[in-house]
């Protein structure tokens, strides 16, 4: 099967290469800027740029028609980005890779956006038949993506994965790797609104494995969205308090009335993805050890 993935060389990219890869895949790499991928050279192509899709298309004609495109390149929220580098980052560059897909043809793609879609939702766990309300420029373009492949006609099959927030060795600075590195330095932990916010997260793993069951998986439609969290949520604090535990960090806990940006739970209904992708993401104590098994002593 040939595999074309975008954002190959992030977090996800390279975990994701490295599995296909040792699967026997022909996994195409493609990144923004030159990188070393654990199997081949990448394709360096600004997927955002004005040539992106005239690129794209010359490279299928060069190596051959993808049977599946994972599309994973993006921009992940940070303060310094404005407006404008979130539609540039999440919109333009998926608008490139869906005209450059038109031209060439596929079997699946694969997107991978975020449960930032959603926003505030009523109480309950949070499922996909749920109207978004993203409340941050990055839910708002990721949401504007996913609508820019739906909406495409012309187009294969489309899946859509929204994922929680993300923890394992190598990501940047999230809800569960943030802590990690306070409790690990037996730093002082803050917690906003007393840390009683409920959040998902979802090891890296549990994510490559489900994108690997997603490659041949019988949808359901043509069109199709699923949740990927842990199939359960904790409040900040008790995520807190098993980092420091299982780390034996001498880290304080220190409760505070100030509200974070998104002061408002987010537990997600992952059923869906269970049914149709046998998706089965370890418990986070368990998801949890091996995490900290990978780094560095």
């Amino acid at each position: 099967m040939r595999i074309w993935i975008t954002g190959a060389g992030g977090f996800l990219g390279l975990r994701l290469c490295r599995t296909l890869a040792a699967l026997g895949e022909d996994v195409v790499g493609f990144v923004s800027r030159p990188c070393s991928l654990p199997f081949s050279a990448p394709i360096v192509i600004d997927l955002a740029g004005p040539a992106a899709a005239d690129l794209m298309v010359r490279e299928a004609r060069a190596l051959g028609r993808p049977d599946v495109v994972i599309h994973l390149a993006s921009l992940q929220p940070a303060p310094i980005h404005s407006v404008a580098d979130y539609v540039r980052g999440n919109i333009n560059t998926t608008a490139n890779l869906a005209d450059a897909l038109r031209k060439t043809g596929f079997g699946r793609c694969i997107y991978t956006s975020t449960v930032s879609v959603y926003g505030r939702q009523p109480p309950g766990p949070i499922r996909e038949s749920q109207t978004p309300n993203p409340d941050h420029p990055y839910g708002v373009t990721k949401l504007a993506a996913e609508s820019l492949l739906k909406t495409a006609e012309d187009l294969g099959e489309v899946l859509i994965l929204r994922l929680a927030s993300l923890f394992g060795s190598g990501q940047g600075d999230s809800l569960v790797d943030g802590l990690v590195r306070r409790a690990k330095a037996n730093e002082e932990i803050r917690l906003l609104s007393r840390g009683r916010i409920r959040r998902d997260v979802l090891y890296i793993d549990d994510v490559v494995t489900a994108i690997s069951q997603c490659l041949q998986s019988t949808m359901p439609e043509k069109r199709c969205t699923f949740n990927l969290g842990s199939g359960s949520s904790f409040s900040i604090r008790d995520y807190a308090v098993q980092i420091v535990n299982a780390l034996h960090s001498s880290s304080s806990l220190v409760e505070l009335d100030e509200a974070p940006a998104l002061a408002y739970d987010q537990v997600i209904d992952i059923a869906s993805a269970q049914r149709f992708l046998s998706f089965r993401p370890r418990p986070f104590p368990s998801a949890l050890k091996d995490y900290l098994h990978e780094l560095p002593r």
